[in-house]
């Protein structure tokens, strides 16, 4: 696993992106359905199997209806 997968950032961003998606009311099938994902693809970047890019970041916000700056924040603050 790369070193920056197992950084403390990027322990953040599983954690603000696990917890936004249940906040959203929406299980890792529901959340995978709206972005047009596989389920497995939802469960590996919230274990930290498959690091998030800029352009999905986006549209796991738009999916759990979140601004995209308040989950960078949120993430920030960690």
């Amino acid at each position: 696993m790369a070193k920056s997968i197992r950084s403390r950032r990027h322990r953040a961003l599983l954690a603000v992106l696990v917890a936004s998606r249940r906040d959203a009311g929406l299980t890792q099938q529901q959340a995978a359905d709206r972005m047009k994902w596989s389920q497995s693809k939802v469960a590996q970047i919230e274990i930290g199997q498959r690091q998030v890019n800029i352009s999905e970041f986006f549209e796991i916000a738009a999916a759990y209806e979140v601004d995209p700056q308040e989950l960078f924040r949120r993430v920030a603050g960690w």
